[in-house]
């Protein structure tokens, strides 16, 4: 990673701060074939307040919520493949899956803790009712 102050005051855009390259190398697995690629960012962090230890880390914390939350009710729960006809329907659907997530991430007796989140989701699919039963 390399970050640069040196666009400060020069850029059009307000608060730019640092501009950052990302070296990443990608393995294709199907194909065997490593590939490099450069990526770009900028921010409003002053060197000062943030230097390229913590903007990797603050981008990488970003693309973790996307793999862990976003990703995950796409893949499983079909999210951007449904039209509704209200904003505000669409945002008490995804709501409710990130709650539905959420449950199925924690400690259940319903499911071991090494169970994967696809059985853990099939087994409240079969037996909707096990899950409001008293886990007490």
């Amino acid at each position: 990673m390399w970050a640069s102050a040196e666009l400060t005051g020069y850029s059009p855009f307000p608060g730019l701060e640092q501009v950052l390259r990302v070296k990443k190398r990608v393995l294709h697995l199907r194909s065997g074939e490593l590939e490099e690629i450069d990526q770009y960012a900028f921010t409003s962090l002053t060197a000062e307040e943030a230097g390229p230890e913590r903007l990797l880390g603050l981008l990488r914390g970003h693309w973790g919520i996307e793999n862990r939350l976003f990703h995950v009710k796409d893949d499983s729960f079909g999210e951007d493949r449904h039209v509704l006809a209200s904003h505000r329907s669409g945002t008490v659907l995804s709501m409710l899956r990130a709650t539905a997530l959420n449950l199925l991430r924690g400690h259940c007796r319903l499911w071991r803790d090494a169970d994967p989140l696809t059985a853990r989701g099939q087994h409240v699919n079969a037996r909707p009712l096990s899950i409001l039963q008293d886990t007490s």
